[in-house]
């Protein structure tokens, strides 16, 4: 089952360095409800989780050819996996 449900992470790329948790909450609570935000700030990237696949996917296709903007700044977005527990270990604590 699991290889045909659809991702319900989208990974964003090349975020503001102020951006927030609360930033990208605020950009996909548009398209459903969000679970997690995990932003890794030294790199510019966040993975946002979703509660189902298809509000990932519709994040996406929204997208595709209308750039997505947070804090002025022009964010790649792009189908994610879902973090593992390293991964939510590893998120940098200080927000901006």
């Amino acid at each position: 089952e699991e290889g045909d449900t659809p991702s319900k992470a989208v990974l964003f790329r090349r975020l503001h360095k102020k951006t927030s948790k609360v930033d990208l909450i605020d950009f996909a609570q548009q398209y459903g409800t969000v679970i997690s935000a995990n932003v890794w700030y030294g790199f510019g990237q966040a993975i946002v989780e979703m509660s189902t696949g298809p509000e990932a996917e519709a994040i996406l296709a929204s997208h595709m050819d209308v750039p997505v903007v947070i804090r002025g700044k022009n964010v790649i977005v792009e189908r994610g996996d879902a973090l593992s527990d390293s991964q939510r270990f590893k998120e940098s604590p200080k927000n901006p």
